[in-house]
């Protein structure tokens, strides 16, 4: 896919329908940007968000697939200075609905923070979004979505944080609850509906010599976790912590 043409890499950090304008496009390309006779030409290609599996018997994509794009004002067969392009992309984290819990789950893409998109000019056809019909009479109608908002900051490893180790593996945690006992996070959300539940999930490493819980307190309601179980060691071994997950 990428043996010709004129190629330009773009790496997405968000989901989202991204929007590359004139201006943008002739300022990446360069003298290459005059290379475009029609706008059929510009094609993207990736495919979607998250992490490679890591069995490799696992069924994945074999090569770059081209993305569906949709040309804004290219119907005269150039690409003038009010045209542009609209494409959907995924970032380098995936959103995976978990059937037991009925939550989302972030996989939080270990490897990159960014996940990569190919823009490429040649002489083939682009695959255009198909328009399709409005269905009627539909049975269901809303005017609620449900929010998500993931909080994760990798900032403590815990093979680091341990002075007979250096730091490694995947797995990375944020603020450290150990002089300090609590913080406070605050998270907007505009328009929420008051009568709908809130759900929470909560992840985070613990070891102790007794058993334990945290608290998450929202709004003057505190939640308590389920039992975390003690490390059965005679020392704190950091090397084998309990990582709890709690669903409220």
């Amino acid at each position: 896919m990428l043996s010709d043409g004129i190629i330009y890499k773009m790496g997405i950090e968000k989901t989202g329908v991204y929007r590359l304008s004139y201006e943008w496009l002739r300022s990446r390309l360069g003298d290459d940007f005059a290379r475009i006779v029609s706008p059929r030409q510009i094609k993207i290609y990736g495919n979607g968000g998250g992490m490679l599996p890591e069995l490799i018997a696992t069924p994945r994509i074999d090569d770059l697939q081209e993305n569906t794009v949709q040309i804004v004002g290219g119907e005269d067969g150039r690409f003038d200075a009010n045209d542009y392009i609209l494409f959907y992309a995924e970032g380098a984290d995936k959103q995976i609905y978990n059937i037991n819990d009925k939550l989302f789950t972030l996989q939080k893409n270990t490897f990159d923070n960014y996940n990569y998109y190919f823009l490429k000019i040649s002489d083939e056809s682009n695959r255009k979004i198909e328009q399709q019909e409005s269905l009627e009479n539909t049975t269901y109608t809303t005017s609620t979505f449900d929010e998500i908002i993931h909080f994760e900051e990798e900032e403590l490893n815990l093979l680091d944080a341990f002075n007979q180790a250096q730091g490694s593996g995947k797995r990375w945690y944020g603020d450290l609850f150990k002089n300090q006992k609590s913080y406070t996070y605050d998270f907007e959300v505009p328009n929420r509906v008051t009568t709908e539940r809130i759900k929470i999930k909560a992840v985070l490493a613990a070891r102790n010599r007794s058993n334990s819980n945290f608290n998450v307190n929202i709004e003057g309601t505190t939640l308590v976790s389920s039992n975390i179980t003690n490390t059965n060691s005679s020392f704190l071994n950091p090397l084998k912590p309990n990582t709890p997950t709690s669903v409220f």
